[in-house]
């Protein structure tokens, strides 16, 4: 299969793009600009424009020159190029800010390997991961079209899943494969949609067989992170317990140096947040508030980077599921204008991976902290040296059943009020108590309905997450298109992705009209602000886009058995998602009740006190140091 190379190496980092055409051309540089999240598309044009996620050019119109750095033209023909060009220079486009460049045709080598043999013929499959480990460079697009093959048949027959993952476990208990073998066929039936618990257990088994690897081991420990994420009902009982074990045997395997001197309590105000990565904006938008109220009371924050943000290519026989990549000097500088002078940013930079696990210890040693932070989103397995030596508090950013494989003394329980009973899995003396806090976003400019074909009198159901392909099921979706045709005056926005197959296949004519797509928005806030009711579907996640509909004053509607709902306060939670659909069709039934959610939400995320929470997080920092070493160090 062949696709146009987007031109990376001509492009600098960092910067802000409107992307011009939305043809083959345009679709193919859209899809990599998106998945390499080196670059901000500002805005994305085409004569035949949709009118949401690519608009009419004359939109440029509307753009200062500071607001972006280039326009991208993205066609094959240099004649149409010029063509464009001087359309740009009746918009106000300085020529320097231009680009076109003769597109470059790339062909993709795949795997001529097909559904029907993975079925039928064993040997097949060993020879096909045979040629994959000769041929992929660890891509698992390799097997794109088998992968495309299985998801198809099942958007036709859900049923068919059955069938594959029996084809699966036939293959897995007779054929012999070695277990980089079994996990690369693992993340293809995961990538097709047909991941299942036994499979999970079996990932992690084989994870644990690969010895004299570890960057690809730490690469599919951070995989494990989020494939339970976005498949939550592929956890077991054991699954936290077993991966915490695998990071155990894979901090030892590294053989880093970890000498951290006398732990000083006395007058330390040094204090360490470890992040995931400073790039995650979600993440960053939880934490700068606590980062900056502790900076003004005086502590020394030193935040640090702490994943590596390239894999070691070579070690790879399987490129990772998920990655973050590099921060260029303009991405550092935009981070730390959120920041004081006085925090200090840390990013390690050593070229392979166990080098960077060093920088990272090294680096904490140097600060000797009086306490560590610990927002490392279940991906930190140096986790396990560091919390030996200091004082650490986990603080969750998702969270299923309030489980964690880091290692750390104390484990952050987010609330609204400290009667609220801990989950079963957590014991008092394990975790502690602190109150919701959210930064609060202002929106950044005023959304009108009419951009989007919507009327006044329309009831706008607003549903946001990057993963709302997994996250929405078929039975809430089929339920909400059921609500749409009874009731014209609701509309359905799902900001974060293209489509669902669901709609695709069974709902096509309300796209456009009763559901709109948004494929990616940067001001949620402001969106929220033509919005009446947010639909939270039961997903990990989320909590952040919650809160910030929140605080523009929209209605909630979700259900006990979703994550990221502790803000919202039960009176305002149905039981199961059974119940979603029918909860917002109440409230448009009944203008009081919606009044009184939306009344409701706002009130509460106004008292979201961040010199409560950060009182509450010094007393458990002092309290912990007290538990761990009360008077025996100076």
């Amino acid at each position: 299969m062949n696709y146009y190379l987007f031109p990376f190496e001509k492009i600098r980092k960092g910067s802000r793009i409107i992307l011009y055409a939305a043809g083959i051309v345009g679709m193919d540089y859209y899809r990599q600009i998106r998945d390499a999240g080196q670059y901000d598309i500002v805005m994305w044009v085409d004569r035949n424009a949709n009118g949401v996620t690519v608009l009419e050019p004359c939109s440029i119109r509307k753009l200062q020159d500071d607001e972006y750095d280039l326009v991208i033209i993205a066609v094959s023909s240099k004649d149409v190029a010029e063509q464009i060009k001087g359309t740009l220079r009746e918009y106000g486009v300085p020529e320097n800010k231009m680009f076109f460049q003769q597109p470059v045709l790339k062909c993709s080598v795949l795997s001529s390997f097909k559904m029907k043999d993975f079925l039928t013929c064993p040997k097949c499959v060993r020879d096909a991961l045979n040629e994959y480990f000769r041929e992929s460079e660890g891509s698992i697009e390799y097997f794109r079209l088998l992968i495309q093959e299985i998801k198809s048949e099942i958007e036709k027959d859900d049923g068919f899943r059955e069938r594959i993952q029996e084809a699966a476990l036939g293959i897995f208990e007779n054929t012999k494969l070695l277990p980089e073998a079994v996990i690369v066929l693992l993340r293809v039936l995961f990538e097709a949609g047909c991941f299942t618990q036994w499979m999970a257990r079996l990932l992690v088994n084989q994870i644990g067989l690969i010895k004299e690897n570890p960057a690809q081991k730490h690469w599919l420990l951070t995989d494990l992170s989020y494939i339970w994420f976005l498949y939550p009902h592929i956890l077991y009982n054991e699954f936290f317990a077993e991966k915490k074990h695998l990071m155990c045997d894979f901090a030892k395997e590294m053989n880093v140096s970890w000498k951290p001197p006398v732990y000083v309590k006395g007058d330390n105000r040094d204090i360490c947040i470890i992040m995931r990565s400073l790039i995650i904006n979600v993440i960053l938008q939880v934490v700068s508030p606590i980062i900056s109220e502790l900076d003004n009371r005086g502590y020394r924050m030193h935040v640090l980077n702490l994943e590596s943000i390239t894999w070691d290519t070579g070690a790879n026989f399987l490129k990772p599921f998920y990655f973050i990549k590099s921060l260029d000097s303009s991405s550092r500088n935009s981070i730390k204008c959120r920041f004081a002078d006085s925090v200090k940013l840390y990013y390690p930079s050593a070229p392979m991976m166990i080098e960077r696990q060093q920088e990272v210890l090294d680096i904490i040693c140097e600060i000797n902290p009086y306490c560590i932070l610990d927002v490392s989103d279940e991906c930190s397995a140096v986790s396990y040296y560091y919390s030996q030596d200091y004082p650490t508090i986990y603080f969750p950013m998702r969270k299923s059943e309030h489980r964690s494989s880091s290692f750390f003394h104390k484990y952050v329980f987010w609330h609204m009020d400290e009667t609220i009973k801990l989950p079963e899995h957590l014991i008092e003396n394990q975790v502690l108590r602190l109150p919701i806090l959210r930064e609060r976003i202002e929106p950044l400019r005023t959304f009108c309905r009419d951009e989007y074909g919507l009327d006044d009198s329309d009831i706008i159901v607003i549903t946001v997450g990057n993963r709302l392909p997994f996250d929405v099921s078929d039975y809430l979706a089929g339920q909400m298109c059921d609500l749409l045709r009874s009731d014209k005056r609701l509309k359905w926005m799902l900001v974060g992705c293209f489509e669902l197959a669901y709609i695709r296949n069974n709902h096509t004519d309300l796209i456009g009209n009763s559901i709109i797509f948004v494929d990616y928005e940067y001001d949620l806030p402001g969106l929220y602000g033509i919005c009446d009711v947010y639909l939270n579907p039961n997903r990990i996640g989320g909590g952040s886009t919650i809160a910030w509909a929140m605080q523009q004053g929209v209605a909630i509607a979700s259900s006990l058995e979703s994550s990221g709902v502790n803000s919202i306060g039960e009176a305002f939670l149905v039981k199961t998602e059974s119940e979603l659909v029918p909860y917002i069709k109440s409230m448009v039934d009944d203008p009081t009740k919606l009044l009184s959610n939306k009344n409701a939400m706002k009130n509460t995320a106004s008292k979201w006190d961040t010199d409560v929470f950060i009182d509450k997080l010094i007393d458990g920092m002092d309290g912990l140091v007290e538990e761990l070493y009360g008077n025996s160090i100076q």
